[in-house]
């Protein structure tokens, strides 16, 4: 009986010292998150702040010079502006990742509402044909041309990976293209 006494004593022992280590480690996980969130908050006030999320982007972005193309405009989404669909827009590609690229042109179009486009361009003898939708419209410095932000949609992963080997080519390259 005396052995049993010991055991469960033991035992008890074992729990509170798993149940302590337990406390403790949850107070420093609280103490951390307490020391980030005042460093953000440091971060936001402060006249040269920190960057935290530094590069928001999922896919590398590649410069690239003298790439020209066309976009198509598939939908314009509000009503008023259907007739502008299947319109065709010569422009210049400045950056190009998988998920998207910056497409610079002289035309400027309402991007209010859902822009679906088809963006090709031929690099090397191969044509490119994407479709994406526009996300940002803005003014481009030094010139009166805008630069708007596609991001690419319903891409296969064939599709993907072509793309991806191609910008993998230009990052290495890192020189004009045609």
């Amino acid at each position: 009986m005396n052995d049993i006494v010991w055991i469960e004593t033991f035992m008890l022992l074992i729990i509170v010292f798993l149940f302590l280590k337990s406390v403790k480690n949850n107070q420093t996980k609280k103490a951390e998150i307490a020391r980030l969130k005042n460093k953000m908050k440091k971060a936001k006030t402060s006249k040269n702040p920190i960057n935290i999320q530094k590069n928001r982007r999922k896919y590398h972005r590649v410069s690239v010079k003298d790439l020209t193309c066309k976009l198509k405009i598939i939908d314009f989404g509000h009503q008023t502006l259907r007739k502008l669909n299947n319109k065709s827009i010569s422009g210049q590609i400045l950056d190009l990742s998988v998920g998207g690229l910056g497409f610079l042109c002289e035309v400027d179009f309402p991007v209010t509402d859902p822009v679906l486009v088809d963006i090709s361009f031929t690099l090397k003898e191969e044509t490119y044909i994407y479709s994406g939708i526009v996300v940002r419209k803005e003014g481009h410095k030094g010139s009166n041309n805008l630069l708007y932000g596609i991001q690419f949609t319903n891409m296969g992963l064939n599709e993907e990976a072509k793309l991806n080997q191609l910008v993998n080519h230009l990052a290495r390259s890192k020189k004009s293209i045609n």
